[in-house]
Parts: structure tokens; sequence; C-alpha cells
């Protein structure tokens, strides 16, 4: 059951994550001169974090430009990012184009005053613009209420991109479909790794006879596997200004997600894909226990243990351990009962797991 709620909420994590439209901003009517637009503040313990002015375009436009990093320039040396260029050497040089929109491309090139406003707003109020469909969004950093500088130079660039001319060709953003994909298949590779994260924390009871095993193997193979799709999505997003920024995101989400999402794949398959005929064993109890624990905090909980007496390893296709963990109601069922009965299965992977016990 928790295996098939496990895959259930990566499916939706992709499929929120898939549909999820971020276009359409939100905030409060501003006016400066004649042009309308919306102005919003991303508020965290009543600080004024971000500051966000959004004008609506006539057309579709995709693209972002921030201040020029060194990580950005490691990314175009290695070829993994493909940066658009204007050809003017100082704007090129401080400015990162991510876009694949050639009428935004030809756009700057022929405004002058489009890079020069492009250049105050990204290097000397620290900001960023983008736009990912019809509404272009200037993001600054701290509280820009008082700041009418930014609000007249926002709107004389808003001015200048909203006359591109659109009559020949529809931009169609195919690469922004690749992005979402990709964005989706990795987030529910996350969704999956911390749903089994809060499987492994809210298990009272033993699953495998030899944890370590399916730690180490969990590991191993969710490291190759995380290695093996930022490969592929690395070549996937190749050829673009804007997949640079994917990856890196990919890398971190994989490298964070596929340690215990490892685990949990081997651990669900060996038990999802297991035929094979359990092995039932009875074994003597010689003792249960109960441990009490106290948090930092003063919370108290318990955990519990059930111990058996030693087997003959010479009658015994599969040994199991002396100790294991067991849950509070295994705890109060064992109370009284001399024996234990495990059901043993294979597992797929040869990892034997105990799939049911009863007390005698």
């Amino acid at each position: 059951m928790i295996i098939l709620l496990k895959f259930m909420v990566s499916i939706v994590a992709f499929i929120y994550r898939h549909t999820r439209n971020e276009d359409v901003p939100k905030g409060d009517p501003i006016k400066v001169g004649e042009t309308k637009g919306l102005i919003h503040y991303e508020i965290k313990k009543s600080e004024v974090r971000y500051t966000l002015l959004s004008f609506p375009l006539p057309s579709e436009v995709i693209f972002k430009l921030t201040e020029e990093t060194f990580l950005d320039g490691i990314m175009k040396l290695s070829g993994f990012a493909v940066e658009a260029q204007t050809g003017y050497g100082y704007f090129d040089k401080v400015v990162y184009i991510a876009s694949d929109d050639p009428g935004f491309t030809k756009k700057l090139k022929e405004e002058d005053g489009a890079r020069e406003l492009a250049i105050k707003l990204i290097t000397l109020k620290n900001g960023t613009i983008y736009c990912k469909g019809k509404y272009l969004v200037f993001l600054f950093k701290g509280d820009k209420s008082h700041d009418m500088e930014i609000r007249e130079q926002a709107t004389s660039f808003y001015k200048i991109i909203s006359t591109m001319d659109r009559s020949k060709r529809k931009f169609v953003d195919e690469f922004g479909k690749k992005i979402l994909l990709v964005e989706a298949f990795i987030y529910s590779l996350a969704a999956y790794a911390l749903t089994g994260a809060a499987e492994i924390h809210l298990t009272e009871r033993s699953i495998y006879l030899n944890e370590d095993d399916v730690i180490y193997d969990g590991i191993k193979w969710g490291a190759i596997l995380a290695v093996m799709l930022l490969g592929f999505i690395s070549y996937f997003l190749s050829r673009s200004s804007r997949g640079s920024r994917v990856i890196i995101e990919s890398a971190l989400v994989l490298g964070l997600s596929l340690p215990i999402g490892g685990m949990n794949l081997i651990a669900d398959i060996n038990r999802l894909l297991d035929r094979q005929v359990p092995v039932i064993v009875f074994r003597e109890i010689k003792k249960i226990e109960q441990q009490v624990h106290r948090t930092r905090r003063g919370r108290t909980y318990y955990t519990y243990s059930l111990q058996m007496n030693h087997s003959d390893p010479a009658n015994e296709t599969i040994i199991v351990p002396k100790t294991m963990m067991i849950s509070a109601e295994d705890y109060n069922r064992a109370a009284g009962k001399s024996t234990i009965k495990l059901e043993i299965g294979k597992g797929f992977f040869k990892k034997p797991y105990y799939r049911r016990m009863g007390f005698i």
C-alpha cells in the first residue's frame, strides 16, 4: 500500500509541475505616465524580500535577462549553454541572455536604448528581467516602492519590447516544453524520495533482515542513476542559452533526492516484484523491551525491540537476526507469548524482508 502511495505522490507532483501556470502575475495596479501595470511585494517575516513590476505584452515573448555569473561562463565554455549574443561587447559581457526567441534577440541588437536600460536595471538596480508569455516582469531585491527611477526605466524598456514585430511569424517555444518536461520529471523524483524518507522516519518495525545491504546498494544505484539522468538531461537541453540553469537545478535536485530515492527504489522493487514463495520461520522469544527516549524539547517517545533465541544456521536457508525492531502494536501482541512466527520474503534482488509476523 505504501509503495502505491509513493508512486501516486510522484505522479501528482509531475502533473502539478507540468500544468502549473506561472505566466499570470499578481499585484496592485500602478500607472507610470499612461502605462498601466502591476506592482507586487514578496514579504517574509514582515520584511519585503522582492519587488516585482509587471506589464502586459501584446504577444508572447520568452526570455530572461540576468547579470552574468562565473557559473554562466563555465557552462558556456563547457558547451552546455549557447548564449544569444547581440554583438555589443560590454552588454554581452555583463548581461546573460537566456532566450531562444530570434525576434527578441533581434530587438536587443537593434535598440541601443533597450540595452542601456537593461544594463542599468540589472547591474545598477540589482534586478532581473524576464517574460514567460504575455507579461513582462521586473524583479528587484528589497523594497523598491519609493524608487520612481526604477518604474520609469522599466516602463521605457517595456515600451521598446512591446513594439516587437510579430506579424510574420508567431514564436513557438518548443524548448520551453522540454524544460517543463524535465522539471516535472525531476520534481516527481524528489517527491518520491521525500515520501520514501517519510516512510523510513515513520516506520516503527524492521523491514529488512539486513538494512545496511539495502542502504549501500540504494546509494550506489541512486548515484549511478543520478549521473545517467543528468547526462541525458544535459544532452536533451543542450544547444540553448536557457538550458544551463535547468541543468544546474536538475543536478541539485537529483543530488539531494537520489541517495534516499535510490534506497527506496531498490527496496520497493525488491518487494513489489517478489514472486517467490516466502520462508516461514519460528523462533522462541527471548524478551521484548520498551525503550524510552526524550527529545531536546522534552517530548517523550518509545521504541520497541524483540530478541529471539539463537538459531542453528546450518538448518536455515535465511539467517534471521537475533534482534528486530517492532511496533507498539506488535509489542502488545507479543506480551505473554513464547514464539514468533515470521513470514520472510526472499526479495526480487535477493534481499530478504519481513512480510508478516505472528505470535504464539
